[in-house]
């Protein structure tokens, strides 16, 4: 894991946390519920600001992802933001916050670190969490309060324009669906890991877990970009 201290990629993101829908919730949560934690912006949000940064597009942040360290005490999200409106489980064991329609954050703790819901015995960090994400280009985090750019792969991905597997443990229906919507969002290009992996494992019969999911994120009118997108890859 990279520690980046630049001055233009963190004004990036900070312009782009600033200009967002998200900015006052996300500072309203660091103030009232994590004043004493490390807490970091992950993935999405501050890979979109990096990829504006250097190709001087627009991408905005339709969700944002804030990840606590709980490696010295253990903490209970759902407990603790308990008499907040609209916070539920999702998915990944974390918590879901919807303080206003179309704003979501998904916040999650270090120990929800992939290898750590399998089983393993390790210790949580955020470096293991960022190595065994998903993709190369979400395996990034900021530190909202010391300004530091925390990077495992993904600066490598956006420079190079390629999206990659490294971990996850996600259904491959998902799986497929990132990788095809997320390389038509970036322009990016996918990996030959990647390309096979959907020329091998996706079939017509996965569309309807698709199609539910993406009804589930409010996202239905993204299953035809997806059908045309995936005829590249077939």
């Amino acid at each position: 894991m990279k520690i980046i201290k630049q001055k233009e990629l963190i004004n990036s993101i900070e312009n782009n946390i600033k200009k967002s829908i998200y900015n006052e919730y996300i500072y309203f949560l660091v103030k009232k519920y994590f004043k004493e934690d490390k807490v970091y912006i992950l993935g999405g949000a501050v890979r979109d600001s990096i990829i504006n940064y250097y190709y001087k597009k627009n991408l905005k942040p339709n969700n944002f992802d804030i990840i606590i360290d709980d490696s010295y005490r253990k903490i209970d999200l759902f407990k603790k933001l308990k008499n907040e409106k609209n916070v539920s489980s999702n998915s990944h064991g974390s918590v879901r916050w919807k303080p206003k329609k179309d704003i979501e954050i998904d916040i999650t703790t270090t120990s929800n670190s992939n290898p750590i819901k399998n089983g393993k015995k390790v210790k949580p960090s955020l470096n293991l969490f960022l190595k065994t994400c998903d993709f190369n280009t979400g395996s990034i985090a900021y530190d909202i309060k010391k300004k530091i750019i925390y990077d495992f792969r993904a600066i490598n991905g956006i420079k190079n324009k390629r999206i990659e597997i490294i971990g996850g443990n996600d259904p491959i229906y998902k799986i497929i669906l990132r990788l095809v919507l997320q390389s038509k969002r970036l322009d990016f290009l996918l990996g030959k890991k990647e390309i096979r992996l959907i020329k091998n494992k996706y079939s017509k019969g996965l569309d309807k877990d698709i199609k539910k999911y993406l009804i589930s994120k409010n996202r239905l009118k993204d299953f035809s970009k997806f059908k045309k997108e995936i005829k590249k890859y077939l």
